[in-house]
């Protein structure tokens, strides 16, 4: 039996196993550069990045500056947040924390050519507003192994309609959607905006009015999971969907309502097919 003197005597297999407990920054900082082997092993098994929640701004660099430029031929999916607050010296002359960290993703935009990663097959955006997005989108026409999109996404109804709605590319391959609604307008509803996203399977909406609630069940009919906060005042006129608009395949309905008549709530459920397994109903009328 082979005696294991030092770490590099393992098999490549074991190896493999042993970074899969690291962070990709531990395993650049400890194990990268001690023989090319090990290298390409680190390589290889850095697939997946998140530019989230990093504690400190010397590790958010050495990722733009080391480790993604390395990744560029196994990298299969990358997070991008607006989550982490260390940078706060730089903007102490805004107010709010997510408006401190604005040029997150412009930072990442400007030193990591989305393009350049042919195996990137998913991009998740958390907290991103509307000049963001429009930096992301441009590129991901350019991606065409491309598989999913998450988006949490916060902003105004036209920002909506005009960076995820209007974009084919977003549409097809948009997964899970998040929206933090900034305003108070109504989407408009028209037969072209119609299942404009079949292939989401995920939407929450924190908080929204009935008719906005309306014109997003036509648009993404195809969900299994929908988390949603529906308000409206009551001298609002109420309005509800003339024709029938099913929800065959959603599986969990998460339904908060401020303020809401009992006959939307009843008009909602009998959207939801058979598979609904998963109901959750809170009410803060008093």
């Amino acid at each position: 039996m082979a005696t294991v003197q030092v770490l590099t005597d393992l098999p490549n297999t074991i190896l493999l196993d042993i970074i899969q407990y690291l962070s990709p920054v531990d395993r650049y900082r400890s194990l990268y550069n001690i023989n090319h082997t090990l290298n390409a092993i680190i390589r290889y098994g850095t697939t997946h990045i998140s530019l989230s929640k990093i504690e400190s701004k010397r590790d958010f660099d050495y990722h733009l500056e080391h480790i993604l430029p390395d990744v560029i031929t196994s990298l299969r999916s990358i997070k991008i947040s607006n989550d982490f607050l260390f940078d706060k010296e730089q903007g102490s002359f805004v107010t709010g924390d997510r408006a401190i960290m604005i040029g997150v993703i412009k930072k990442v935009q400007a030193k990591m050519n989305l393009v350049a990663y042919d195996k990137l097959e998913e991009i998740i955006l958390e907290n991103v507003n509307a000049t963001q997005l429009k930096l992301i989108s441009t590129k991901l026409v350019n991606i065409p192994q491309l598989k999913r999109l998450i988006i949490s996404f916060y902003g105004t109804i036209a920002d909506i309609s005009s960076l995820i709605f209007d974009s084919n590319v977003i549409q097809s391959k948009l997964k899970t959607l998040k929206l933090t609604l900034t305003d108070a307008s109504i989407l408009s509803s028209s037969s072209s905006f119609m299942n404009i996203l079949p292939n989401l399977d995920y939407l929450t909406v924190e908080s929204c009015q009935v008719a906005n609630a309306n014109v997003l069940l036509q648009l993404a009919p195809n969900i299994k999971y929908l988390n949603i906060c529906i308000w409206d005042f009551p001298n609002r006129t109420q309005t509800y969907l003339s024709e029938k608009l099913t929800l065959p395949n959603l599986t969990c309905l998460i339904l908060k309502v401020d303020e809401i008549q009992r006959c939307f709530v009843e008009h909602l459920l009998k959207q939801c097919g058979e598979k609904l397994k998963h109901f959750t109903f809170t009410s803060m009328l008093s």
